[in-house]
């Protein structure tokens, strides 16, 4: 009797031995491929192969963040986290929960990693602060920036993002410090186009429009800079410009409804009631069709001018609307 369990139990071993090496071939087999829906095949087999293969949960979450599952990456980054908690790990479950808007969590994350690494993870306290941003906590953000910099002078989205904090702490010439100081470390596309728009959020629409003209120069595929060139103009009476600016970034995305709605008001504002009517009718079908609204919304609820531009957008709907 005691032979067979000794044999028995060395097979269970070698079974299991090989179920191991198996699962770690399809992992190295699966990080091969930039593939991420065949990745995550790749890595499934390598858990069904062994349940307790970490690191193919960890990649199998990865993986599925790429594809913007991120309800399935958290679940396998937990899974990860339950057994060996690292830094990287809580960072990514952290990056996941940001992206399903959970900015209460991705902070309990992002802090969790910081304590993981003693507090030196830049990508980690960054996030942080842009979470803490979007809980509108400007306070707690601006900490966390400013510790950031401590560390690293020079780390260009810090000081952009610090330029924005400031502005909602509405601390406008310190932030222009920031935002200044990010076009003398980088003269690039982001850097003038960051600056355009803190000078539109303070009503310096000439020098916005300047800000956002570099920009274009540098990039004549920034859609955005087109878009909010076309508000800075628009808000200077300087309507035709505005209506061609608003047509460009029309030519990147056909549905655009916020530029549609910038067509109408400046082709309102320059007396051209047809091209008006025209553009104020095709982003409401487009608006109806990718957001219908409820009883208590808006139809524009959904548009970045409700939210920016309410008062000036409900005014110039109840006249668009009387055409």
């Amino acid at each position: 009797m005691k032979s067979v369990l000794n044999c028995s139990l060395s097979f269970i071993l070698c079974i299991g031995f090989i179920a191991h090496g198996q699962s770690k071939k399809w992992v190295r087999k699966a990080l091969k491929t930039n593939d991420s829906a065949l990745q995550i095949a790749l890595l499934s087999k390598a858990i069904t192969a062994d349940s307790e293969n970490l690191e193919a949960y960890f990649y199998r979450g990865i993986a599925k963040a790429h594809l913007n599952d991120h309800i399935g990456a958290i679940l396998d980054f937990t899974k990860v986290i339950f057994f060996e908690p690292d830094a990287d790990i809580y960072y990514n479950r952290g990056n996941s929960k940001f992206n399903l808007n959970d900015f209460k969590g991705a902070i309990e994350d992002y802090e969790a990693a910081l304590k993981q690494s003693q507090g030196i993870f830049t990508k980690a306290s960054y996030n942080l602060g842009l979470a803490q941003f979007h809980l509108k906590d400007y306070k707690k953000a601006l900490i966390t920036f400013n510790t950031i910099l401590k560390n690293d002078p020079n780390h260009l989205p810090t000081h952009i993002q610090l330029g924005h904090t400031l502005l909602e702490l509405e601390y406008h010439k310190y932030a222009f410090v920031f935002f200044n100081r990010c076009v003398q470390l980088d003269r690039n596309t982001h850097t003038f186009y960051n600056r355009g728009l803190a000078y539109l959020e303070v009503n310096q629409y000439q020098k916005a429009r300047a800000d956002f003209l570099k920009a274009i120069a540098l990039n004549t595929n920034n859609v955005s800079a087109y878009f909010y060139l076309g508000i800075s103009q628009l808000f200077s009476k300087d309507y035709a410009t505005a209506v061609s600016s608003f047509e460009t970034a029309l030519s990147f995305n056909a549905l655009d409804y916020d530029a549609l709605i910038g067509v109408a008001l400046a082709s309102y504002q320059n007396n051209n009631i047809v091209k008006a009517k025209m553009a104020f009718r095709k982003a409401k079908y487009i608006l109806e069709a990718q957001h219908p609204p409820s009883e208590t919304a808006s139809l524009f609820e959904n548009s970045s001018w409700y939210h920016n531009e309410h008062g000036i957008l409900k005014v110039y709907v109840e006249k668009l609307e009387a055409l």
